[in-house]
């Protein structure tokens, strides 16, 4: 590509604006296209880094900051794999396969070579009962972003953690789209002796004196980038560093970990306040911000005896020094693109993955010897340094409070910054599909319609690009939401609608209460409701699975069929609205079943259904008249009666163990029918009274909720007749 002259980094500041205004839209075509780095980082909380009010020494990403933006209020997926799906696809990671998490690695070692590799925990075949938005692993047929980009002319490199795959390669970064790759592919990795560690599809193990994985994946990143100025310089070219820093195991550099002993005596109180403050002169939030409780499992910092106090000051050390070690590589990336000429034409993003982790209760999970040694460290920092992480806001990774979800983002293009002044801050709240379609737009890129003859999803993100170049109107002007675990939110203007799995919404104004403290629900249940629906909407949209039953599709292990299933209770009392997990439902294989229904019926919708399209059963109407259908085997039976229900009625379907199929309606018998076979295997989806929320058993759309009332099921299990 059109190569402008170097420009010296460390002076940018000091370069007029006029200079850094260059407009995007000025040249030929090819000149146009940006290069596109995306740095993400993992388990970092909001207020770590210098720029952001933190106490980590990052000059480098301070200095990015300083001539780009960097956003107050943009979002993350709450967790690892969501946010990678997410940030390859640019749709919401249920969309992608990835709806919970991907599939974990456990480490062996090869026979025939003696190579520690990960293996991935279960097969494909172990995950066919599962719903395809939470089957683990990268969705085939969706069209990725270095796809897209490279169909736009983009060379494409990816190092560090993927997180993304399973056992089969094409789920892989190489078969992604990336032209090449080194890192890991499983979510978590020792950073002295990673295990899963690859080199595009070949596993290779880590090489040279005193490895550490933040330096490597950050060396080869640079190798990626000065061949491709080699090979096809004329290209542009889109860079994935996703590094594991600093995620657990906590491990770092010990003369890293010597520069910040002892920064942290003053405990999590005291740092918090002193955080709070510093971020409130920065312009990151509004002046009437107040720091979030401290935990009631968190003790006070001067309850905390002196030992305990010296301890917890070096695990968090361990932690900063990772994050320091980030922003050294990072500067010499920056290096590399200053030397090469690139540095002004590159749209560079830098975000974390999800909140500080609070996994591991107050004081987190280590051995105090074990710190500061180059081949050692220690597991987990804890609750309480998560919380300092956090500042000033409530919770943390795996939620959609501000903790878990609000990541720094910095965005550094000065060639494309147009009339937005460098160092700015934007208060535009957005979130990852933005990042994508952001690249998208820059890149010149296209999102296909169909993709290997199959029709795709299309993003619900919004490019950012009028912001970046002075436009001052919000980004997204209709709700956007997130989920992860039952936990979700969404946000719509200044409102922010939140809940943890299975609790009430909590509504905070999120422009006078940053931290959410004063949940204003019950004085707003107009707004409630209003969010609310449209959650409700974008959930079914999106392939949300209520987490009840989405977490019986846990990646973490494989049911026991004589341990798990509830083979022994026969009969089932469900009230409205209720919904069983795949283990909690009638054990339905090779079984007959009578269920009983009494309804208020205004129309169609499903009365009670268990399971999907592979295995189950539902009892629905359709135009008023009874129907019942059973999947076998993927071979989908309806028994369609003509009966009209309308009003008060009992409806009764018995499926005997000859498969027949009797037919009651206010007592009466009105039909016989019979299916092919009883259902052979239990069904990985749940059971629901009055929609039908995962696969659909029967040919109807969508969750076919009942128009009408559902007042009561009884279900009854038959296995001798």
């Amino acid at each position: 590509m059109h190569r402008p002259l170097p420009v010296n980094w460390l002076s940018f500041a000091h370069l007029s604006f006029a200079c850094l205004a260059l407009s995007f839209f000025n040249g030929p075509a090819r000149a146009e296209q940006p290069n596109i780095v995306i740095i993400l980082v993992d388990d970092m909380g909001w207020s770590n880094i210098g720029c952001y009010g933190g106490m980590v020494e990052t000059p480098n990403l301070d200095a990015l900051a300083t001539n780009g933006v960097r956003f107050s209020q943009f979002y993350n997926g709450a967790r690892c794999c969501p946010t990678r799906a997410t940030l390859m696809t640019g749709l919401h990671p249920h969309q992608a396969g990835v709806g919970h998490m991907t599939i974990p690695v456990r480490e062996q070692t090869d026979p025939e070579t003696g190579l520690r590799q990960g293996v991935h925990k279960f097969t494909a075949e172990d995950r066919e009962f599962v719903n395809e938005a939470y089957k683990g692993w990268l969705k085939p047929g969706i069209p990725t972003l270095p796809e897209m980009l490279r169909d736009a002319g983009y060379g494409t490199y990816h190092t560090g953690k993927w997180h993304l795959a399973f056992g089969n390669e094409e789920t892989w970064p190489l078969q992604c789209g990336f032209d090449k790759y080194y890192g890991h592919l499983a979510g978590g990795s020792d950073f002295f002796r990673p295990t899963n560690l690859y080199r595009g599809n070949e596993p290779v193990q880590p090489e040279g004196d005193r490895y550490y994985i933040t330096d490597a994946i950050s060396e080869e990143a640079i190798g990626f980038l000065a061949a491709h100025d080699s090979e096809k310089d004329e290209q542009p070219f889109f860079l994935y560093l996703s590094y594991n820093a600093p995620h657990f195991p906590l491990q770092c550099m010990p003369e890293d970990y010597e520069r910040y002993r002892g920064r942290f005596r003053e405990g999590w109180d005291e740092l918090r306040a002193r955080r709070l403050e510093q971020q409130k002169e920065m312009g990151l939030v509004p002046a009437n911000t107040v720091l979030s409780p401290r935990p009631d499992d968190v003790p006070a910092w001067e309850d905390v005896d002196p030992q305990k106090q010296d301890e917890m000051d070096a695990i968090m050390a361990t932690y900063a020094a990772m994050i320091d070690r980030v922003d050294q590589n990072i500067g010499k990336l920056v290096s590399h693109l200053e030397e090469t000429g690139e540095l002004e034409n590159t749209l560079i993003f830098f975000l974390s993955d999800n909140g500080g982790e609070a996994e591991s209760g107050p004081f987190g999970v280590f051995e105090f010897e074990n710190l500061g040694q180059y081949g050692n460290g220690g597991f987990k920092y804890g609750k309480g340094w998560a919380t300092l992480s956090n500042t000033p806001f409530r919770e943390y990774k795996h939620y959609t409070h501000q903790g878990g979800i609000q990541t720094p983002l910095i965005v550094h293009w000065p060639s494309a910054m147009g009339d937005r002044p460098a160092n700015s801050i934007l208060n535009q709240y957005g979130y990852l599909p933005d990042i994508v379609e952001t690249c998208m737009e820059a890149g010149g890129a296209m999102r296909p319609n169909t993709w290997d003859g199959v029709g795709v999803p299309q993003s619900q993100g919004i490019s950012m690009l009028p912001l970046l170049k002075g436009n001052e109107n919000e980004l997204h002007t209709e709700p956007i939401c997130i989920e992860h675990e039952g936990n979700k939110v969404v946000r719509s203007g200044n409102w922010k609608l939140v809940a943890y799995f299975d609790q009430p919404w909590e509504l905070f104004d999120i422009e006078s209460d940053r931290s959410e403290i004063n949940n204003v629900a019950e004085q707003n249940p107009g707004v409630v409701a209003e969010l609310a629906e449209a959650y409700d909407q974008w959930a079914n949209f999106a392939g949300v699975v209520d987490w009840e039953v989405a977490r019986t599709y846990s990646v973490y292990r494989q049911p026991d069929p004589e341990r798990d299933y509830n083979k022994d209770q026969m009969a089932f009392q469900l009230a409205p609205d209720v919904s069983l997990g795949r283990f909690d439902g009638p054990y339905i294989v090779n079984r007959g079943v009578q269920v009983t229904a009494d309804v208020h019926a205004r129309g169609d919708g499903v009365i009670v259904a268990q399971g999907g399209s592979q295995y189950g059963w539902s009892l629905y109407l359709e135009e008023s008249e009874v129907r019942f259908a059973v999947c076998n085997e993927g071979e989908r039976s309806v028994v369609e009666c003509p009966s009209r229900i309308e009003g008060e009625s009992r409806v009764r379907v018995k499926l005997t163990n000859q498969s027949s199929v009797l037919i009651y309606v206010n007592e009466q018998p009105v039909m016989e029918a019979s299916v092919p076979a009883l259902i052979a295997s239990h069904p990985g989806d749940g059971l629901q009274v009055g929609r039908d929320l995962q696969g659909r058993v029967g040919p109807y759309d969508g969750d076919n909720p009942f128009e009408g009332e559902v007042k009561g099921v009884e279900i009854v299990l038959i296995e001798n007749e």
